[in-house]
């Protein structure tokens, strides 16, 4: 006769709490992480979400799952996501990778592209809040160009007095670089400054140009923030867009803050680009 084996109830018991257990150990498995204590396992136990200046930590360990996000302006004076009202500040990094050097709360007006703007390069007039300097100055020191002729449309101004507007610089800017387009012209400093690119943060800036005599003045009293550094030659004039009269136009000492005008064949002034946005 076949003898029948007894399964004692602690037994199937003992069982079913092995197997509970270890259903459980491979659960936290998968929420825990690799840290000091539990040692490899899986997948990170995620903290409050990223902010604009926050990172989201695991619980866990403390390595960091998402880097904070960044502002978003998006071409306005307050940062766009929920819950902040971040503004640039003087000498922060703005959306370009160079340095803010102006803020003007109540907007100002950038004025329109000229007829004869290649197509996609083109723009409406807009509000801006910002001014942008691009992160380093231009590796040359170029000729303004254009020497002997008074270029139409450019802001021109005879008296030093009066070289403060701000929001024309990127107009102006265009207009020079089409007229030494049909001379030609190459290498001046209004080009340099149009064909200027820089990416940043996977976004490529297209839209610099050479500031006008009133934006320069700004872009010298931030040169500290900016950190534009002295050379001690005549580098340390830098060139604007605006123009005096056929034969100069209007520059900046970085060392002494004096607006003079200076020939436009002259090869000795600095650059540095800009962006308004």
């Amino acid at each position: 006769m076949e003898k029948v084996q007894k399964v004692w109830p602690n037994r199937i018991l003992a069982v079913a709490i092995i197997t509970v257990i270890d259903f459980v150990a491979f659960a936290l498995s998968l929420t825990a992480c690799n840290n000091k204590t539990n040692g490899p396992t899986h997948t990170h136990i995620p903290g409050a979400e990223a902010t604009c200046t926050t990172a989201q930590i695991c619980t866990d360990c403390g390595d960091i799952m998402h880097a904070a996000l960044g502002h978003n302006h998006e071409s306005s004076l307050i940062c766009k996501r929920e819950g902040c009202d971040h503004q640039y500040a003087i000498g922060e990094i703005g959306p370009g990778g160079g340095k803010i050097f102006r803020v003007v709360s109540a907007g100002f007006t950038v004025e329109a592209s000229p007829g004869g703007t290649p197509a996609g390069r083109a723009w409406a007039a807009y509000t801006a809040y910002y001014l942008e300097a691009a992160p380093a100055n231009e590796a040359t020191t170029p000729q303004w160009g254009a020497y002997s002729t008074e270029i139409p449309g450019v802001a021109t101004y005879p008296d030093a007095a009066d070289t403060t507007l701000i929001g024309n610089g990127r107009k102006d800017t265009r207009i020079i670089v089409n007229y030494l387009n049909t001379i030609p012209e190459t290498g001046r400093a209004a080009q340099l400054c149009d064909d200027k690119t820089v990416t940043y943060n996977g976004i490529v800036y297209n839209d610099w140009f050479l500031p006008s005599s009133g934006e320069l003045r700004y872009l010298y009293d931030q040169r500290s923030s900016i950190g534009i550094s002295l050379s001690g030659t005549a580098a340390d004039w830098y060139w604007s867009s605006s123009q005096r009269s056929q034969y100069h136009a209007w520059g900046l000492s970085f060392a002494s803050g004096t607006s003079s005008f200076n020939a436009k064949d002259d090869s000795t002034r600095g650059v540095r680009a800009i962006r308004a946005f």
